[in-house]
């Protein structure tokens, strides 16, 4: 892991991911439905003349998925196949944790998210599920 944590909000999930993997936050374009795609597979949208598959981790972590409702920010990461757009509610910040503040998975957490949860991170505020980059892509 990285020296850096950048945090956000997906449902009532707050997560983390490897600052090393973010790219961009932005705010999420148009993004073009693809018809019979994989669950979680928002659609496709344009970056700077690229097109990057926009991905809805909600039915990973045992959420809904979003449908029609549009994400309020998009994080684009780097992934060992192709660049994808994670859509999610809120962003929080870029922190550095300290190494004793970082966990293992907390034993609660429901048997279908553990695969996508690399540690937890305890926050000032919040306990922060830092996600396992290798398990993002659809």
């Amino acid at each position: 892991m990285s020296a850096g944590l950048c945090t956000f909000q997906i449902g009532p999930y707050a997560c983390a991911l490897d600052v090393s993997l973010v790219r961009e936050v932005m705010r999420p374009r148009l993004v073009t439905p693809v018809p019979k795609a994989p669950e979680g597979v928002v659609g496709l949208l344009s970056v700077r003349g690229r097109i990057i598959t926009a991905y809805d981790l909600g039915p990973r972590l045992g959420l809904t998925a979003r449908g029609d409702e549009p994400a309020r920010f998009g994080i684009l990461i780097d992934s060992d196949t192709a660049p994808l757009c994670l859509m999610v509610d809120a962003i929080g910040e870029v922190g550095h944790p300290d190494a004793d503040r970082m966990e293992p998975p907390p034993a609660s957490l429901d048997a279908r998210v553990r695969p996508y949860i690399e540690a937890a991170y305890r926050g000032p505020r919040s306990l922060f599920l830092v996600l396992a980059a290798e398990a993002l892509a659809p």
